[in-house]
């Protein structure tokens, strides 16, 4: 009788491929609980990161509407020379952040919620020749979505000026009002109300239309665009490095006109009509008015 014996060899080259696939099968298992915890881990730094910045910003709010507030018995266009940076401080946290203050009523009001009757006639014939002068590749330019329906004859650039008198009356109207609006920038002051009222009769306007004319605008803007940098400290030989930017608008409205004791009133939504982080590389940072 022929007995029959396990060969060895063969035992050994069943379990070397087991070998291999139980540690292929290991290292493919370690690398998923790898790749689920740095994942874990990375969604949980960017809610943590979000919370901050929330918390960042929301702080940045209240410091400068309490510092806005501290010159609300005084007219913050003879405050604060536009452009010019209107504040800087240094924060608890080693940051520094720069404020600059702008006028933000030079441009139509696009959204005209809340507009009724004869205002919401005229205020979308003026929109809607606001977007026919502006360029193909800017259709936005002169327009805003926040603010008061009127624009400020101050900073008004001229041929907006012209365009919204043209669609309440005619080309050659809003030529002569645009050449009467730069000459009294040029001879006063300050432009106001009473003095555009008395020279637009010497213009082609209709008696009919001035009215409507003069609803358009105002001597009194109170919607500023607010633009914030905050900086940390740089290393010794560099200048500081930017960190954030930040742009807002909020309205500083008189509302005691006419009287020596001014008071001003504040937006509900936290100061603020609008805010938003800039992105660092973002060109329209340094397009601050009508002329840029």
């Amino acid at each position: 009788m022929t007995s029959v014996y396990p060969n060895p060899a063969r035992g050994r080259g069943f379990a070397l491929p087991m070998v291999v696939l139980l540690s292929v099968f290991g290292t493919l298992m370690l690398g998923a609980l790898m790749m689920r915890s740095g994942g874990q881990r990375l969604a949980a730094q960017r809610d943590v990161d979000a919370y901050q910045q929330h918390h960042i910003q929301r702080g940045l709010q209240e410091v400068i509407s309490s510092w806005l507030k501290t010159v609300q018995r005084l007219n913050l266009s003879d405050t604060i020379e536009a452009g010019s940076e209107a504040l800087t401080m240094e924060l608890s946290s080693n940051r520094e952040i720069s404020v600059w203050v702008y006028p933000a009523q030079w441009r139509v009001l696009g959204t005209l919620d809340g507009l009724q009757g004869a205002e919401l006639e005229d205020a979308r014939l003026v929109r809607d020749m606001a977007i026919k002068i502006a360029p193909k590749s800017e259709p936005d330019k002169y327009l805003r979505s926040v603010g008061p329906y009127a624009l400020s004859l101050q900073d008004t650039p001229l041929e907006l000026i012209a365009a919204v008198v043209e669609g309440l009356a005619d080309s050659q109207a809003a030529s002569e009002v645009a050449d009467m609006v730069e000459r009294l920038r040029s001879t006063s002051e300050e432009l106001t109300l009473a003095d555009f009222t008395r020279e637009i009769v010497s213009t082609s306007v209709e008696p009919a239309t001035r009215g409507r004319v003069n609803r358009l605008f105002t001597d009194k803007p109170t919607l500023w665009e607010i633009r914030v940098e905050v900086r940390v400290p740089p290393q010794p030989g560099y200048e500081p490095v930017t960190w954030a930017r930040f742009a807002g608008t909020t309205t500083v409205a008189n509302s005691t006109r006419g009287r020596s004791n001014q008071e001003f009133t504040f937006s509900p939504l936290g100061d603020f009509l609008e805010w938003r982080e800039v992105d660092l590389g973002d060109p329209t940072w340094f397009v601050v008015g009508p002329d840029d």
